[in-house]
């Protein structure tokens, strides 16, 4: 399924890969509609394919902090892959005090933009 609304990347794990594919990292600002527009994250999304990895599913089952792989097939045929045991965040490989901060901060400034109820001629209905 592909994300049509800033608010629904976050759930598509296709948008969410292509993104750190394309720029190399994942963060608030990455979920607006201008994002959500880039063509150059939207033609990754397109060549991305989502698989449960059977062993993974097995021993961790799909929910909570279960190990991630990711296998990245090139045209020219290189590939490459890897696997994530303990993502970051994960019990055993917290985040810091600086790392919350940080995203604190993202997350305050993203907040802070204007949202379509601001205007002066909203009307209250949704």
């Amino acid at each position: 399924m592909e994300p049509r609304r800033p608010c629904c990347c976050a759930f598509q794990p296709a948008f969410v890969v292509a993104v750190a594919a394309q720029r190399g990292s994942v963060t608030i600002g990455d979920f607006s509609a201008e994002a959500l527009k880039d063509p150059a994250v939207r033609q990754i999304m397109a060549a991305t394919k989502i698989v449960v990895d059977p062993e993974i599913d097995r021993t961790h089952g799909r929910f909570g902090n279960s190990p991630t792989t990711v296998n990245v097939k090139l045209k020219s045929g290189a590939q490459h892959f890897i696997r994530i045991d303990k993502p970051f965040g994960h019990p055993e490989s917290p985040a810091s005090l600086a790392d919350g901060v940080q995203k604190l901060k993202a997350c305050a400034a993203a907040s802070m933009c204007p949202s379509p109820r601001s205007s002066s001629n909203w009307s209250g209905s949704s």
